[in-house]
């Protein structure tokens, strides 16, 4: 029996503002409304409107001839719930960012590269919002409910942490620019999470079930002209 393909739609708005207070500060914040709308298990139309982030940066202020700088900085993310206002979780981002910048030193020397290491830590608590739902399906049908894939990517609900890491090369040429940079999310069981096939939906998996490690990693080459 062949199974039919999911016919999803996502549309997004995303406000952002930020300030540099200082030479070395940087606060920034940010709000989102979005809506997904899947017809697998059946067609249904998923928003979510108010969900707030607000973060700060700091780093080192700019010299002439230096050849490293260094940062770090931190976000909250306040999720509203699904079906009134307020504060129903918050996500903290945490992240280090260093550089290395081999043209700085006087022409006769310098070395047309520039270098890029991130590295981060994703505190992800959206599984509250999941067990509010769950729990309350499970006491209207009176047995254990768990939400959809196509609920979970609506609300933006993941069970596990994430580590973050990235590296980055660029070279600085006269006329163009070219970079590539690679970067991994690795998922972390901070909160003990256990997924239980037995009372997954149609088309859902449990990966630590079928012996699988799941990671996102993204690779991006580039070319920019000056």
């Amino acid at each position: 029996m062949s199974k039919l393909a999911d016919d999803a739609n996502f549309f997004a708005t995303r406000a952002q503002l930020s300030v540099t207070p200082l030479p070395f500060l940087e606060a920034h914040a940010a709000l989102r409304y979005q809506t997904t709308s899947d017809n697998q298990p059946t067609r249904r139309v998923i928003p979510i409107a108010g969900d707030t982030v607000f973060g700060v940066k700091a780093f080192l202020p700019a010299k002439s001839r230096r050849i490293y700088a260094f940062g770090g900085g931190l976000a909250l993310g306040l999720l509203t719930p699904t079906d009134s206002v307020g504060v129903a979780a918050a996500n903290v981002d945490l992240h280090l960012d260093a550089s290395i910048d081999l043209t700085q030193p006087a022409p006769t020397s310098r070395i047309p590269l520039r270098g890029y290491l991130n590295l981060g830590y994703f505190f992800d608590n959206s599984g509250v919002i999941a067990d509010d739902i769950e729990s309350h399906r499970a006491s209207v049908l009176g047995s254990p409910q768990t939400l959809t894939r196509v609920e979970r990517f609506s609300y933006g609900i993941n069970r596990m942490d994430a580590f973050k890491w990235g590296i980055g090369a660029e070279g600085a040429f006269d006329f163009v620019r070219p970079f590539a940079e690679w970067t991994m999310d690795v998922p972390v069981n901070r909160q003990g999470y256990t997924c239980t096939s037995k009372f997954l939906s149609v088309g859902d998996q449990c990966l630590a079930h079928d012996g699988k490690f799941s990671s996102s990693a993204r690779f991006l080459p580039g070319l920019k002209k000056n």
